[in-house]
C-alpha cells in the first residue's frame, strides 16, 4: 500500500487524526495520545505506553467510490495481524471486547485513517469495561506498544492496493467476522441488530423484520451506551 510522506513520531501528542487532517500526508504515531477521538467523535480511551495511535493520509485513493473500504481494509490487515475477529465497519475485538478501532474520515477529498490499539494491560473506566480491552488484558501477549507500530508500519507497506469493490475483501473478511447480532443505532435513532454484510459493505441492518442498507451506524456495546466516554 502506497503512503506518501513521512514517518512521524510524537513522544506525546492530543490527536494523531488531527495533525493528519491537517498535514494530509505521512504516517503519523504516538505511545501517548492524550484527546484522542473515535467515531461520532467520541472520546477513546488510551493509557501512556500501553496504546497504540496511528494515523496517516492517503491522497492516493482521492475519489474511491467506496471510501469506506479504505478502513475496512485496514481493518482486515490487523486483524490478520493480530489474530482478531472483525466487526463492522471498523471494531477488531479479542474475546468478544473491542482492542482496536479503525476511523476514516475525508478531508479535501483526501481519506485519513486513523486506528488506537490497546496493546498492553489496561484499566479502563467502569463506562466502558464490560466491552473494551487490551490485547494484553485478553492474554495476547504481543510486546510494548512501540514493538506494535514497528509490525503495522511493515504490514501497512506490504498490504496490496486497497480494493475498489467489496466483493474482493468479502471472502477474507467473513473468514474473521462477528457482525451479525451485533446492535447498531441509526442517525435517525431507530435502534437494530446487524443480518449481516451486503454485496457492496454495506450494513444489512434490521429491526422489526425490516431490513436495510447503511453505511452509517452507532454500535452499541452494552448497557452504558449513553456514557460520553466510549471505545467507538
Amino acid at each position: 500500500m502506497t503512503i506518501s510522506g513521512p514517518i512521524v513520531h510524537y513522544p506525546a501528542i492530543d490527536s494523531t487524526q488531527t495533525i493528519a487532517k491537517q498535514t494530509l500526508t505521512g504516517i503519523h504515531w504516538t505511545t501517548n495520545q492524550t484527546a484522542g477521538k473515535g467515531r461520532f467523535d467520541r472520546l477513546w480511551y488510551a493509557e501512556p505506553g500501553r496504546s497504540l495511535a496511528v494515523s496517516m493520509a492517503v491522497p492516493e485513493y482521492v475519489g474511491l467510490e467506496r471510501p469506506y473500504l479504505i478502513g475496512m481494509w485496514i481493518c482486515l490487515a490487523l486483524a490478520k495481524e493480530f489474530d482478531l475477529k472483525v466487526q463492522w465497519p471498523n471494531d477488531l475485538v479479542l474475546n468478544g471486547r473491542k482492542v482496536c478501532g479503525v476511523l476514516t474520515e475525508i478531508v479535501d477529498g483526501v481519506p485519513v485513517v486513523g486506528f488506537g490499539i490497546n496493546v498492553g494491560k489496561m484499566n479502563f473506566p467502569v463506562e466502558i469495561a464490560d466491552r473494551a480491552s487490551s490485547l494484553a488484558n485478553e492474554g495476547r501477549m504481543v510486546g510494548t506498544a512501540i514493538e506494535v507500530f514497528e509490525r503495522v508500519v511493515l504490514m501497512i507497506y506490504e498490504l496490496a492496493p486497497v480494493p475498489f469493490h467489496w466483493s474482493e475483501m468479502a471472502a477474507e473478511w467473513m473468514s474473521l467476522d462477528e457482525t451479525p447480532g451485533k446492535v447498531f443505532k441509526l442517525q435517525d435513532g431507530r435502534i437494530g441488530a446487524a443480518d449481516g454484510i451486503s454485496e457492496d459493505g454495506e450494513l444489512i441492518w434490521n429491526s422489526g423484520g425490516e431490513a436495510e442498507l447503511v453505511t452509517c451506524a452507532d454500535a452499541l456495546w452494552g448497557l452504558n451506551n449513553a456514557a460520553n466516554i466510549d471505545q467507538e
